[in-house]
């Protein structure tokens, strides 16, 4: 490594780096040929780290294409989230509501036990899986479980999964009015 400082070449050499002491302008000379690597560093970390204004334009600007693609998309997951929440709503619309502590319930039966299950959360419900609280209703007292919920387009059916460890999801029905 050389430094030239003052017209005079400063060689970091194997006699110089197994020196113990040193003269102040060896030091001096010393610290700064390690601060000047130190910045030329930083600067190029900065430089790899920051895009240019170039690069920032590129990327925010969309082609006309790819504007109508991206809203296109848009548009059709908007449809698929509408038409989901219009097939619950047919659904739900011949389903008894359970009034119990004030709040409003549907009763979700199965061939072994019952949930009821908030109506706001099956309003809410429509293209996503939800966490949910189950009220279980049993001979002794209620009983509460958290599980998962999801509504299935294809067979307008609740699906409800009753671990939160090993999600598997079972059909279940709204009891009608």
């Amino acid at each position: 490594m050389q430094i030239l400082k003052n017209h005079k070449v400063f060689r970091l050499t194997e006699k110089t780096t197994d020196k113990t002491s040193y003269t102040p302008e060896e030091k001096r000379c010393i610290l700064e040929a390690l601060n000047a690597r130190r910045k030329r560093e930083e600067k190029e970390k900065k430089s790899h780290r920051v895009p240019s204004e170039n690069q920032i334009v590129k990327k925010t600007k969309y082609t006309e294409e790819e504007k109508r693609r991206i809203l296109e998309e848009l548009n059709a997951r908007r449809k698929r989230e509408q038409k989901a929440r219009e097939s619950i709503r047919a659904y739900l619309s011949d389903k008894k509501i359970y009034l119990y502590k004030g709040k409003s319930y549907y009763k979700v039966k199965d061939y072994k036990q019952s949930f009821y299950i908030l109506k706001e959360t099956m309003n809410l419900l429509a293209d996503t899986v939800c966490s949910v609280e189950l009220e279980r209703s049993g001979y002794t007292a209620n009983r509460r479980q958290k599980g998962f919920i999801k509504w299935d387009m294809s067979s307008k059916r609740i699906l409800i999964s009753l671990s939160n460890v090993r999600v598997y999801y079972k059909p279940f029905e709204i009891e009608k009015a």
